[in-house]
């Protein structure tokens, strides 16, 4: 079995990556306590705990691509899990909906967490205190508003490098609207440095469907290189690539309708 080590020397950053790495160092001591081990445990706890709820409750109807089944989910290949953002129970809905042997294949997952919260119900849960709680247990990477977008996503792309998968909400936020919201480049910028896989699943709550809750997961797939070469050099935005890797979150929304 390979050590984080060497599974971290299979992928050598940029110059520029590197800088951004050096200009921030994820605090690893705060984000995951005793190593991984409570980020594993926390994670395969909250599927067991979390399932029922979701059937029970969401009533969720899981719809999976045969493709799916098909993927190597090896260590020393980066995944970011990518979705729609409904609520902020979403990664736990995720996690719940996977199926189990690969779901412990890509553990741990980590995932970004602001420290200031918009949505009341994450201002409530901070204001007493669980939300510290909830980053401590799952290895949440917190972000502040002021720092650089680079410096934001510097400890995930040093979480891919160690061989752990990553979650990312390409929206940028909750959207409680009707379908998704334009996705932001920070998925871009990242698979720009690492070129990992991305496993998109797209969540339709029950109340845009009527009866259920309905979630599908797609295959794993890369942004075709004649994407990214289309874009312009100099643009900070990576259109022509968020709206590709949208479009096939968006295919897999539509199924659920």
């Amino acid at each position: 079995m390979k050590t984080r080590k060497a599974l971290a020397s299979q992928y050598t950053a940029s110059p520029v990556a590197q800088a951004h790495s050096r200009a921030y160092v994820a605090p690893r001591a705060k984000i995951a306590p005793r190593g991984l081990f409570w980020v594993k445990f926390t994670w395969i706890l909250t599927y067991f705990i979390y399932f029922p709820i979701t059937r029970i409750c969401q009533h969720v109807k899981t719809t999976i691509d045969n493709s799916f089944f098909d993927y190597d989910f090896r260590p020393d290949r980066p995944l970011a899990i990518i979705a729609n953002h409904k609520t902020i129970f979403d990664p736990w809905l995720i996690s719940s909906v996977i199926p189990f042997q690969t779901f412990l294949k890509i553990l741990p997952i980590r995932i970004m967490g602001s420290v200031t919260f918009v949505d009341r119900i994450a201002h409530f849960f901070d204001k007493i205190g669980l939300v510290k709680i909830i980053y401590f247990f799952y290895g949440v990477i917190p972000f502040e508003k002021d720092q650089t977008f680079e410096q934001k996503l510097a400890p995930m792309i040093d979480r891919l490098k160690q061989g752990e998968r990553v979650m990312i909400f390409p929206e940028g936020r909750l959207n409680r609207e009707k379908g998704i919201r334009p996705f932001r480049r920070g998925l871009i910028y990242i698979h720009k440095e690492l070129e990992m896989d991305i496993l998109p699943i797209a969540i339709n709550p029950k109340k845009e469907n009527g009866k259920r809750t309905k979630v599908i997961i797609g295959a794993p797939f890369k942004i075709p290189d004649e994407v990214l070469v289309s874009e312009n050099p100099n643009d900070q935005f990576y259109t022509n690539s968020c709206e590709f890797v949208r479009g096939r979150v968006e295919e897999l929304y539509q199924k659920g309708n």
